[in-house]
């Protein structure tokens, strides 16, 4: 006989494998990035922060406002490129600073 454990454990199992491809449709368009404390993403790490694909040419704004050398992207789920800001009024005014991160691409960025 089975016990009601071992049923509880395969039920848990095989809703894990049904909701897979789930996780995989909610991560369309998000957009995972990290911050360091040194160039090349080494270091300590200091944050991390979600941005979302709200389409070609959307305002995007770099929450993070700690000091950081380096950033990386972890997982890019968008079909947009990404433009983030300094500047909250989504200019390169006053020293403002903008970094393009193509639609798809995990790579690693310098504080500019």
């Amino acid at each position: 006989m089975y016990s009601l454990a071992s049923i509880f454990t395969v039920t848990l199992a095989a809703a894990g494998v049904i909701a897979s491809p789930n996780l995989q449709a909610r991560q369309e368009g998000v957009v995972y990035v990290q911050f360091f404390t040194e160039e090349g993403c080494q270091g300590n790490f200091r944050e991390d922060t979600v941005y979302f694909d709200n389409g070609e040419g959307a305002c995007d704004i770099e929450t993070y406002q700690g000091p950081y050398a380096s950033w990386r992207v972890v997982r890019n789920g968008a079909v947009n490129s990404l433009s983030v800001y300094s500047n909250d009024d989504c200019t390169t005014n006053n020293s403002g600073n903008v970094i393009t991160v193509p639609a798809g691409s995990v790579t690693l960025y310098g504080n500019a």
